[in-house]
């Protein structure tokens, strides 16, 4: 329920004709009750921010533990002895910190033709506040993505609001950081999945990725391995037993694994409210003021892999006995590490020079040449004829 957080009730029963601004003015602070109710219908429309472990912050920073999913936290019990300091040490480092003390602003309107039409609409204040709530639910799930910094300036664009879950992974130095160049979504998740922490094995991570990359991800099943099925069921939702999570404002090319409960979301339990009436837009103006942060409880439980693009200038080649083909490496590749070799090189040979890599053809006959940047390969298919 909207627990009356608009206050449009009465607005309504007594007709934008007459509102005065002294009539919509309003500047405080929301009741515990109000600010629980904004925050669980803000997280009950996002569709991710839901699955996280949430955090109602009495105070702008908190310590966490992370107890409820770490592992290893039995000690000794010896009557009259108390646990080393050395133990609680290790304890200690279970968790994180919350620090929401940067507020972001949430704003939202309802235009005084809206407020004429719904004057006999019993639910018109719910509805608005599930609109709201929608959109600021979108607004701060997307932002656990693509936050990059944490910029107090009034002028901060919103990506610098707040680091997100993708920048707080990149900086830690105990997540698991890796690259790869393989074009086939198959073999980045594979790739992915080799470099988990072992206590994530065996389905306990769930992989999240962009729905960009999962559509390809989809079609490569289906394509690749004769598996069309997959199109029309739209069910591959796991990999190696690793429930995959398909969202929207993950870049594409990113790969995040973790439990999803590893991912925390904080939200100070202290929400202001300020309305207001626009004479020039003729609309009813809201804007709220929350204190939200991002944070991962047990940062060696991540991996996060992203993606470099390299490609080769041709796939297949047909040459004669005796001639030569170039073949160009481009893209994010470091060339010093490019290397290759022909599978059969009574066929055709090849040689490298910086990023150039020459086929030349010996005997009449096909075989595969394979480039490789040093992480990853690529497959040239060359067909050689008889010297006309």
């Amino acid at each position: 329920m909207s627990s009356n957080i608009l206050l449009l009730q009465e607005l309504i029963a007594k007709g934008t004709g007459v509102i005065a601004p002294t009539d919509v003015t309003y500047s405080g602070t929301l009741s515990p009750k109000q600010a629980k109710a904004f925050a669980d219908a803000i997280i009950d429309k996002s569709g991710f921010l839901k699955k996280v472990t949430r955090d109602d912050m009495g105070k702008l920073t908190k310590e966490r533990t992370a107890s409820d999913i770490a592992k290893g936290q039995l000690t000794r019990f010896k009557s009259g002895e108390r646990v080393s300091d050395d133990q609680m040490r290790k304890l200690n480092v279970i968790g994180c910190k919350l620090d929401a003390t940067r507020g972001v602003t949430l704003n939202a309107k309802i235009l005084k033709d809206a407020l004429d039409d719904n004057q006999d609409n019993p639910k018109f204040e719910q509805e608005q506040f599930e609109a709201f709530s929608k959109s600021f639910g979108n607004d701060l799930a997307y932002l656990g993505f693509v936050g990059f910094a944490d910029n107090d300036s009034v002028d901060a664009g919103f990506t610098e609001l707040s680091k997100g879950w993708l920048q707080v992974a990149k900086e830690s130095a105990e997540t698991i950081k890796v690259e790869c160049a393989e074009d086939k979504q198959i073999a980045r998740l594979k790739f992915l999945v080799q470099n988990l922490n072992e206590s994530v094995r065996g389905g306990y991570a769930s992989i999240i990725m962009s729905g960009q990359d999962y559509d390809a991800y989809v079609l490569e099943i289906a394509e690749d391995h004769q598996n069309t099925a997959v199109l029309l069921k739209a069910d591959a939702k796991t990999f190696m037993g690793y429930p995959i999570e398909v969202v929207n404002d993950m870049p594409v090319g990113v790969y995040l694994a973790t439990p999803l409960a590893n991912l925390v979301f904080g939200i100070s339990k202290s929400i202001s409210k300020e309305r207001w009436w626009d004479s020039e837009a003729s609309c009813l103006r809201f804007k709220f003021v929350v204190n939200p942060d991002y944070e991962i409880d047990i940062k060696k439980w991540v991996t996060l892999l992203t993606t470099r693009a390299w490609s080769v200038s041709a796939e297949s080649i047909n040459i004669e006995v005796g001639d030569e083909a170039i073949i160009l490496v481009s893209g994010d590749v470091n060339l010093a590490k490019v290397s290759g070799y022909s599978q059969n090189d009574d066929v055709a040979r090849v040689a490298f020079a910086g990023a150039e890599a020459t086929i030349t053809g010996v005997a009449a006959g096909e075989t595969n040449v394979i480039i490789s940047d040093g992480a990853s390969y690529k497959t040239i298919r060359a067909i050689v004829s008889a010297a006309r």
